[in-house]
């Protein structure tokens, strides 16, 4: 890549400097701003100026309209062609003071950050920083990322990523887990040490991006405790997959198949919408010709995909999962409780891990400032609208169910339809669960999201007063 000659960097540096300038002027004249900082740390070996992207955090002032200041700022950067290319404008946080005092909003931004002491430059006004002591805030959401970062670049592999941003990822995911809990996972230093060479020079990875793979996966393959699941209910999956996960399971590399269905079937006779189809995997997944086989695995399985139901599919290291679920850090946080009730082991295996109402708040908490911070940037919608109304329907309900879960302690799960439309409002009622999601239901639907968020806030507020501050 040109990013790794000297004489193109130094290009690359005046580019970068003269978004700032551009940054600043176009910024200050948009009102209800209090500062913007630059949240990427250009001085890291891990920042590469041609690669790298600015990341910004924007403070507004109280009596300001923050999403209102996020579309403007946004369209402030595109204006610009050079600022266009460099920000990031995906995801730019944007709190007021007051929310801004929160501290599990600290411990949200700096989710991706491994260095104890976290220094931002105000863009706006020189000399001016905020300095956060990581020690300081709750760790959760660090983890919670951590485990979401192997997920998507080691157990989904998401390959519309760049392979640097993955090495990134994975690595600084496995970095948290050996710091917080080393007990469990003892990552080697040469690991790390051979990470960061690939961050500095990318184009390493175009002949050792496996090599890399293989090393992650070294470090996280352990056995996990496992028993005999007793009455285990049948799962409605068609023939033809059933017989295809058979034969894989003949693989000497694969220790069990996990399967579980999504919250709401349309259908009770057989199991519709999306099927979490999860590998797990042993050491001999390590030797490169078993390891090359996940590809073939992947797309045979694939293959059984019909036009109701759709797979997810992971490979997984069995003690990872079990200690995922054990401290809650899934998307959502009584996927544990669910799991219990829902999961198919093809092995007829049971997973061992209990329910730790500590973590519970944790991860609530920090589901619920996600959620929250989605609708901020608007990121709801986008997913939503276009979409079949089934989406939106699941996750109104994990809304429903975690609200209530809070408020009593305890949970039902209904898969049937009819009955989860009733749960969340008589205007769902009609509903057919098949059709786009338009400007106009987005609306209801979203009106919706958000009386049960306000309702989880009620209930979390017993556990952090400071909730209280935010705005919707």
């Amino acid at each position: 890549m040109l990013a790794a000659f000297p004489f193109f960097e130094i290009i690359y540096r005046f580019f970068y400097a003269r978004s700032l300038r551009i940054l600043r002027k176009s910024l200050k004249e948009i009102e209800g701003v209090h500062d913007v900082y630059l949240t990427s740390d250009i001085k890291s070996k891990d920042f590469v100026f041609g690669i790298s992207d600015y990341n910004l955090f924007v403070l507004v002032k109280n009596h300001g309209h923050p999403k209102r200041t996020l579309r403007e700022i946004r369209a402030k950067i595109k204006k610009s062609t050079t600022t266009s290319r460099i920000v990031n404008t995906d995801f730019i946080p944007t709190l007021t003071l007051n929310e801004f005092k929160v501290s599990r909003f600290k411990s949200y931004l700096l989710r991706n950050h491994s260095r104890d002491l976290i220094v931002w430059n105000s863009i706006l006004h020189k000399d001016k920083t905020i300095k956060i002591n990581t020690n300081n805030t709750t760790t959760y959401p660090l983890i919670y990322s951590a485990i979401q970062d192997l997920d998507h670049g080691l157990f989904k592999e998401d390959n519309g990523k760049s392979k640097r941003t993955l090495v990134k990822n994975i690595s600084r995911g496995l970095r948290a887990l050996d710091k917080y809990f080393s007990k469990d996972f003892k990552i080697k230093k040469k690991y790390f040490q051979r990470a960061k060479i690939y961050l500095r020079y990318p184009s390493l990875l175009s002949f050792s991006y496996k090599t890399f793979l293989l090393k992650s996966w070294g470090e996280i393959l352990q056995p996990a405790n496992v028993t005999p699941k007793d009455n285990q209910r049948e799962l409605k999956i068609p023939m033809d997959l059933k017989k295809a996960l058979d034969n894989i399971l003949q693989f000497r590399f694969i220790d069990d198949i996990t399967l579980t269905p999504s919250l709401i079937q349309l259908n009770p006779e057989k199991v519709t919408g999306k099927l979490y189809i999860e590998v797990h995997v042993n050491e001999a997944f390590l030797r490169p010709k078993l390891f090359d086989k996940r590809s073939r695995i992947r797309s045979e399985i694939e293959s059984h995909q019909t036009e109701d139901l759709k797979f997810r599919i992971r490979f997984v290291s069995s003690h990872l999962h079990v200690f995922k679920q054990t401290i809650m850090a899934t998307p959502f946080p009584l996927d544990n409780l669910y799991r219990k009730e829902a999961c198919y082991s093809l092995k007829n295996l049971k997973y061992s891990y209990g329910l730790d109402h500590n973590y519970l708040n944790e991860a609530a908490i920090n589901f619920f400032i996600i959620q929250f911070m989605r609708f901020r940037s608007s990121k709801q919608k986008t997913d939503l609208i276009g979409s079949k109304y089934i989406k939106s329907l699941n996750l109104m309900y994990r809304f429903y169910l975690l609200s209530y879960y809070l408020e009593h302690r305890k949970v039902e799960f209904t898969s049937d339809i009819n009955e989860v439309k009733e749960l969340l409002s008589p205007q769902f009622a009609n509903v057919d669960p098949l059709q786009t999601v338009e400007e106009d239901d987005w609306k209801i639907i979203r009106a919706q999201l958000i009386h049960f968020l306000k309702k989880i806030r009620s209930q979390l507020v017993r556990h952090d007063k400071s909730l209280t501050h935010l705005r919707f």
